[in-house]
């Protein structure tokens, strides 16, 4: 009976032992997930090109922030970083932070870009300023049960406010800056003004939206 039970006790800790062990490698893998990474618009995609969620992927593709770094390479933008002292705009950290996610607002490559099975970064130069520049790195929302919920993304690190984001670039310090672009409600002009320049990059989704109307509305019952 004495030996049963020592068998007994022997199986349980082993027992308790590999649950120790996998609750271990369970935190790594979940502290592996939640690593700050920017992923690229190409993952994004994956889940925000459907016609029926807004297809934000294909909207973006067709505005002038996924064509940020391909601007560089005109005659104008070689005039304007001539007069910087710039040689070549598309290799230079003062214009690429404000014309390539990869830099996000610094002259140097951000170094945190998720890498692809082969090795290849996920998040290119040429990319442009693409959903990340606004939304923060991906990496930290990507997860489909997170992304289906606004306030749950937001919770996991998505940036709800681009706005702050936007004047990084879009103030006196850009040689482009024009303080007569933008007329306000009042008459008086402006270089940036938010909302406007929001409409052109516009990307709803319809389905999200419709579901933050129904939690409204339940809210009121």
């Amino acid at each position: 009976m004495k030996t049963l039970f020592k068998t007994i006790a022997l199986m349980l800790t082993a027992l308790f032992g590999l649950f120790i062990v996998s609750q271990g490698v369970m935190s790594e893998e979940e502290e592996t997930s939640t690593a700050i990474e920017f992923v690229g618009a190409a993952k994004c995609k994956i889940c925000h090109n459907k016609v029926e969620s807004g297809a934000q992927f294909t909207v973006w593709s067709k505005a002038s922030h996924s064509q940020a770094f391909t601007l560089l390479a005109t005659d104008k933008a070689k005039e304007v970083a001539k007069g910087m002292g710039i040689e070549d705009p598309q290799k230079s950290g003062k214009c690429l932070k404000c014309h390539s996610t990869a830099y996000f607002f610094t002259e140097q490559k951000v170094t945190n870009i998720a890498v692809k099975k082969d090795g290849s970064p996920r998040l290119a130069v040429e990319e442009g300023i693409s959903c990340e520049s606004c939304h923060w790195a991906g990496s930290l929302y990507q997860p489909k049960k997170v992304m289906e919920s606004f306030d749950a993304s937001v919770k996991a690190g998505m940036n709800p406010h681009p706005e702050e984001n936007c004047v990084k670039c879009h103030n006196k310090d850009n040689p482009n800056w024009d303080p007569q672009k933008y007329t306000l409600k009042d008459g008086t002009k402006t270089g940036f003004d938010f909302d406007q320049a929001f409409e052109k990059i516009n990307h709803p989704n319809p389905l999200m939206a419709a579901a933050r109307e129904k939690r409204k509305a339940e809210a009121k019952k």
